[in-house]
């Protein structure tokens, strides 16, 4: 389910926009505004940002053609979620929340200045899971012209009530310091969690292979 989910990711947000995806632009979908109230019809035209010195790009708006006939332009600003759902019964999930200010640390959960629809792809039992894309620089050795600019997938992850996703990032190419210290700074307002990552314990192919399995032993030892 997983792998089904991060391909529909890599089409949503890399490949083409929504709404040359489906038929007849089929896709239908549900948008709850900060007041509470629902707003439904079909996606017309969708909207990505960027965000970052790591060009992390998601969801920033939807132009909807209400149930009414009207057509309608909603940010993620206006927003608290967004569930899209097409013709054939797939439906995904987006949550409208800040990402971390630029430049400051993620312990200090100083937030944006907008809100992004974050792609929802784990629900645990206080964590939830996000996956975006990004263009990442990954250092492979010393000096200037040992790095490498490499499109990636970013994983991020709020606890349940907040409203600022953190964001972490597992490299397309190998690494050759420093990663480990990257992770721990993204879960660092967790000690039990810094000190994991910091301990035997954590497996860096482990967490390859699974990015979203931090976000489990978090759960677990919360």
């Amino acid at each position: 389910m997983k792998n089904f989910i991060l391909t529909l990711l890599t089409a949503l947000l890399v490949c083409t926009p929504l709404s040359t995806q489906a038929k007849n632009n089929e896709e239908k979908c549900v948008i709850t505004l900060l007041d509470g109230n629902k707003i439904s019809g079909k996606v017309v035209k969708t909207n990505n940002k960027k965000y970052g010195p790591n060009n992390v790009s998601n969801l920033y708006s939807v132009k909807v053609k209400e149930d009414n006939g009207n057509e309608r332009e909603i940010s993620a600003d206006e927003a608290n979620s967004l569930v899209i759902t097409y013709d054939d019964g797939t439906e995904i999930e987006f949550m409208s929340l800040y990402a971390v200010k630029n430049f400051t640390l993620a312990k200090n959960m100083n937030k944006s200045g907008h809100r992004y629809f974050w792609l929802v792809i784990q629900k645990g039992k206080n964590l939830i899971g996000f996956a975006s894309t990004s263009s990442i620089t990954t250092v492979t050795g010393v000096g200037f012209m040992n790095s490498i600019r490499s499109n990636s997938l970013a994983y991020s992850y709020c606890k349940k009530g907040d409203e600022i996703a953190v964001t972490y990032y597992v490299p397309s190419v190998n690494a050759t310091g420093g990663l480990t210290a990257d992770i721990r700074r993204a879960f660092d307002r967790f000690p039990k969690m810094a000190n994991y990552i910091e301990s035997d314990d954590f497996k860096l192919k482990d967490f390859k292979k699974n990015p979203f399995g931090l976000l489990d032993t978090l759960d677990n030892l919360q």
